[in-house]
């Protein structure tokens, strides 16, 4: 029997980073139920330094928020732990519920949240 060793490990996990939704190089889209943002901002827990993320904010039935769309933010395309994206339309919409969409690829997306 070989002699006994005693040793310490220690592992780290990133912020959130449990769980992800992976999207390929041909890309994938997400889309939440409708949700009322708590905070002055949206908060993106994404690892897109292969590829890009972008958000938009569509109303509750469907319908696209001017200033909001896909093309009206740039992209992410780097690692970010709490990215926080900006459209042209200015903040994020308060008054009511709306959708988030995530369009990516060759990204992992690992949490939203509202600050």
């Amino acid at each position: 029997m070989p002699p006994k060793r005693i040793t310490i490990g220690r592992a780290d996990w990133r912020l959130h980073g449990f769980a992800s939704l992976d999207a390929s190089p041909s890309g994938g889209r997400v889309e939440t139920r409708p949700l009322r943002l708590g905070g002055e901002m949206l908060v993106i827990n994404a690892d897109a330094h292969r590829g890009a993320l972008r958000v938009a904010l569509i109303e509750a039935d469907g319908r696209a928020i001017p200033g909001f769309e896909l093309t009206d933010n740039e992209p992410l395309r780097e690692d970010a732990t709490a990215w926080t994206p900006t459209w042209r339309g200015g903040a994020a919409p308060r008054d009511r519920a709306v959708r988030v969409v995530i369009s990516f690829e060759s990204s992992r997306l690992f949490s939203i949240a509202s600050r």
